[in-house]
């Protein structure tokens, strides 16, 4: 790498160091031939390069226009799924506290019908109680007035004898 430089430079001294004064270049002559080969150029192609640079600029500008809709559709887009996930996020702390409320209003229910019904076993087992009582008492009523008669049926026997004694003597 270091070697080209050197000989590049040795090319650049060897060519520019000879005295050359301005008569004797060329230079008018080429910056003629330029001018000309650029107005030839600009002639035949100016309009061919305008439309070239109108073309890119126009592709350009349609494609930034393009981009730009996109990102305020994509923006659209953005703000109505923000909007659709407030919407759910509230529905479903509504569908929430509905299912509580649900869920209370039937676990009340049910506890009603659950003291209903206990208190209806209750009062059945109550009466059952009290129709087992009568019935115990009535029998024991019952087996004593059987045993008072028969007592009663021994005494007006004797009773009855004792009169029938004391009427004959």
């Amino acid at each position: 790498m270091r070697q080209i430089f050197v000989l590049f430079t040795l090319a650049c001294v060897m060519a520019f160091g000879s005295e050359v004064s301005f008569a004797q270049s060329d230079f008018i002559e080429r910056l003629i031939n330029f001018v000309i080969f650029f107005l030839i150029l600009w002639y035949f192609g100016a309009s061919k390069i305008k439309q070239i640079f109108l073309d890119r600029q126009e592709g350009i500008s349609s494609a930034f226009n393009r981009t730009q809709e996109e990102e305020q559709r994509i923006k659209r887009e953005k703000e109505k799924v923000k909007q659709a996930l407030q919407e759910a996020k509230s529905k479903a702390s509504e569908i929430i506290s509905l299912a509580k409320k649900d869920s209370y209003l039937i676990s009340q229910k049910y506890e009603e019908k659950l003291d209903r019904d206990i208190k209806m076993i209750v009062a059945n087992n109550e009466q059952k109680l009290q129709q087992q009582e009568r019935e115990m008492i009535q029998e024991e009523v019952q087996r004593s007035l059987d045993e008072i008669c028969q007592n009663l049926q021994h005494d007006s026997e004797y009773y009855a004898r004792a009169m029938i004694k004391g009427m004959k003597q």
